[in-house]
Parts: structure tokens; sequence; C-alpha cells
């Protein structure tokens, strides 16, 4: 039926009008606006840095600045220090070497020159002639001085026999000496009996001092008598009395009256 005048029938049923409905999400759209909300809020949760000032950024960096030249320099001492040692070990090993070579030349050298020469003195001085000589002059002496010795000691005994002190003239046996290249002139003064050695002046007496070896008479002319009687043997001693001093004696060789007697027996 076609509505009159522009008016429709109002006896047709009208259509009822329609409620609006939800739309409808997918499962990905939801988990996707889930997720969304979750870094919204953590983002607005999170605590904000705190804002740095210009001056603690110049600060970060000169720190760093400061370290980096400390390990530079670190570094660089460190390679000085192996340097060195390369250098102080190249030196003394060449050292060694070159002192090694010339240790060895010189002993080498040495060797060559004065071994033989020690050898051949050592030959001459053990085996040669001349200390073979030697050893024979030596020998000789030796054996010159012992047979002295033994003279020397029976003459001792020979004037240690003299037992009468009031016969002083018996003789006396020489005790010898002998001084280098020959007989010793201490035979030509030695006294030949005590009664005439009681007279020797006093000059003769240091005679045989030095001859004898009996050091410097001193000023006592009977301890010098009997120091020397006592050497050669003799069993006396002689006591010889100061001179009165206004009776000078300048011609006689004894001072005194000298007394022997015999020494006492031990």
């Amino acid at each position: 039926m076609r509505p009159i005048n522009g008016v429709h029938n109002m006896n047709r049923a009208s259509p009822a009008p329609q409620q609006d409905r939800a739309p409808a999400f997918t499962r990905s759209q939801i988990m996707d606006a889930l997720e969304m909300n979750v870094r919204m809020f953590a983002m607005q949760t999170a605590p904000t840095p705190a804002a740095t000032s210009p001056s603690d950024e110049v600060d970060k960096a000169l720190l760093n600045v400061k370290n980096g030249i400390i390990g530079h320099n670190l570094d660089h001492q460190d390679n000085i220090k192996l340097l060195g040692d390369d250098i102080v070990g190249g030196l003394e090993t060449n050292m060694e070497k070159v002192y090694r070579v010339q240790f060895g030349e010189a002993f080498q050298q040495a060797r060559n020159t004065q071994v033989p020469e020690h050898v051949k003195r050592l030959l001459r001085e053990s085996v040669g002639p001349t200390p073979l000589n030697r050893q024979v002059e030596e020998m000789k002496e030796r054996t010159e001085k012992l047979r002295i010795e033994i003279q020397n000691s029976r003459a001792r005994r020979r004037n240690n026999r003299l037992v009468d002190p009031c016969d002083l003239s018996e003789h006396l046996t020489h005790v010898v000496v002998f001084a280098a290249g020959g007989k010793s002139k201490a035979c030509e003064v030695f006294p030949k009996d005590i009664q005439s050695f009681l007279y020797y002046p006093d000059d003769q007496i240091k005679r045989l001092f030095e001859y004898y070896d009996l050091g410097k008479p001193g000023l006592d002319r009977s301890a010098n008598l009997n120091r020397f009687m006592a050497y050669i043997g003799t069993p006396f001693t002689v006591s010889c009395p100061p001179s009165p001093a206004s009776l000078p004696t300048p011609t006689s060789p004894v001072t005194g009256i000298p007394s022997v007697k015999k020494k006492p027996s031990v």
C-alpha cells in the first residue's frame, strides 16, 4: 500500500527500535591492552632520577681523566722498568763474556810464561847441583858445631876436676870458640891456669868477655872473674878485696890480693 500525500499508512506495523551493542574484542587485543596498562603503571611508579648539576658532571669528567693519567703513568713506569732490566741484563751478560774472554787469555798467558819458570826453579832448588852443595855445606857446619860443643863439654868437665884451691898452677883446658871463617882469637887470650888468670888486666878480661859472648863486664872485678871461671867449668870462686884509697895501684893488673876458695858441692 502506498502512502497517500506523503503519509504512511499508520495501520502498518513499524519496525522495533534497535539497541546499541558493545563492540566485540579479540583475546589478543585484550592482552595488548593489559600489557600497555602495566607498562604505564610501572613508568608512573618508578622513582625519578635526581637531576645532576653541571659541576658534578665536570668533577666526574676530571676524575675520569685523572684516573686515566695515573694508569698511563703506571704503564709507562712498568715499561721503563722492563726496558731498564733488559738493558742491565744485556750489559751484565756482555761484560761477563768480555771478562771471561780476557781472564782466559790472561790465565793462558800466565800459564805459558810463569809455570815453566816455576817448574825450572823448583827443579833447581830440589835436585839441582847448587842446593845439594848448599846442603853439604850446612851439614859440615852443623857437624863442626856439634864437634865444638862436645869438645867444650869435655873441657868443662876437666876444669871441674880441679879440687885444690892452693894449687892454682894446674893447666886449664881450653874452651874453644870458632868464629865464621876460622879459629877464634879467644884461644890467644885464654888463661893458662887460674893463677895467671887472677892477674889479668881489665882490658884483657874485657876481650875474653867479647870473644866468648859473655856481654859487657861489670865494675866488680871479682864478679867478672867468677863469671868467666863458671863459664869454663872451674869449681872455684874468687874474692878480691878493694884496694885502699890511699894506696892506688895504677900499674898492678889486679885490685887487691885475690883469695880463692872452692865452691860448696851441691
